[in-house]
């Protein structure tokens, strides 16, 4: 199962792919933290949180609740150890990239307050992946905008759909969490 563009097959992806690395990261996760998958709910508020501000999932932490970004890739040939955010699209409708950047350096609304990326093989087998919080993987991106040196931080082309990624490798993120 992949993603194709379909939003129930997507939307069955997506629950999947949870059901997979989430308690994977939850056995990392400390001090009685727990992410909850929010993707496969058919509430509302689940639906706009997804839909609006690109909640996959909530952290719930001690007496505190945060939301959290789910990034899959799944066919990996390997944990390719860097975060990728969605920077252009051939449609040209507004990016992950766009929208974080708004929300985290400019309004007062929701977002994921943590991002985490896994990779998944060919049998949708963990290979590993990270979690941080989404404003530190943006400090560490926005610097090199508007990405034209070659260096740690770089533009991906995708040939099959012709989107464009910000690759940013794990190691650039000052707190991070491996799994």
């Amino acid at each position: 199962m992949s993603y194709n563009g379909d939003f129930d097959n997507d939307f069955e992806t997506a629950t999947e792919f949870g059901n997979i690395i989430i308690p994977v990261l939850n056995s990392h996760l400390k001090n009685n933290a727990e992410v909850i998958h929010t993707e496969h709910l058919k509430e509302i508020v689940a639906q706009l949180l997804d839909q609006y501000s690109g909640i996959d999932g909530i952290l719930k932490m001690d007496n505190n609740i945060a939301g959290v970004a789910l990034r899959v890739q799944q066919h990996s040939a390997k944990n390719w150890e860097t975060f990728t955010i969605r920077y252009s699209r051939c449609t040209g409708s507004e990016t992950e990239y766009s929208k974080r950047k708004r929300q985290i350096y400019t309004s007062n609304v929701f977002y994921p307050h943590y991002t985490c990326q896994a990779y998944l093989d060919d049998d949708n087998k963990l290979l590993g992946g990270a979690f941080c919080l989404t404003k530190d993987l943006f400090d560490a991106v926005i610097p090199f905008e508007p990405f034209t040196e070659k260096c740690d931080i770089y533009l991906q082309h995708n040939r099959s759909d012709g989107n464009v990624f910000i690759v940013c490798p794990f190691y650039k993120i000052k707190r991070i969490l491996l799994f």
